[in-house]
């Protein structure tokens, strides 16, 4: 299995403040994963392995949404 599932343009050594706007380089990079109350163990088992799986674990924060508090969302399902 590869080291990192993310394309090599996608690591944070490419980002840097001369390839981004100033205001995209300040904003902390994020991963959001959207679930239900049924699918939330799944989802912190997915945040789980992002973390772990990861080159720089500290590079990226994971976010859980979940649709109840999200009307819109809660609209799809």
């Amino acid at each position: 299995m590869p080291e990192t599932f993310l394309p090599e343009t996608f690591l944070p050594e490419t980002l840097t403040p001369t390839s981004m706007t100033d205001s995209a380089a300040q904003q902390p990079l994020r991963v959001f994963i959207h679930t239900n109350e049924r699918q939330w163990l799944g989802a912190l088992v997915a945040a789980h392995a992002l973390k772990r799986n990861s080159r720089r674990p500290d590079a990226f924060a994971v976010e859980l949404i979940q649709v109840k508090g999200h009307p819109f969302l809660a609209a799809l399902w």
